[in-house]
């Protein structure tokens, strides 16, 4: 949505001007940061949920290589490992 100021600028009105940009300033960053912090949240949470989810199923070894290599040995299927680094 664009809203067009239609006035004509004079010197009175030109510290209302400048208060209105940085109001939208200060606004649009507290939407950036908060939206941010909310989605570093929302991905910790989805990965925990992930382990949790990954570890009950009776399919999947997770954080056990060796014990993976030798269910690797025994049953003749090759290993698929995937490392994963959360910043």
């Amino acid at each position: 949505m664009l809203y067009v100021l239609r006035t004509t600028v004079n010197q009175k009105n030109i510290p209302m001007i400048h208060r209105l940009a940085f109001l939208s300033l200060v606004s649009t960053l507290l939407i950036i940061a908060t939206r941010d912090v909310s989605a570093a949240e929302d991905r910790r949470a989805k990965v925990l949920n992930d382990r949790t989810e990954v570890e009950a199923m009776s399919e999947w070894i997770y954080n056990d290589l060796p014990k993976a290599t030798a269910d690797a040995g025994r049953t003749g299927k090759p290993l698929l490992v995937v490392i994963r680094c959360i910043p």
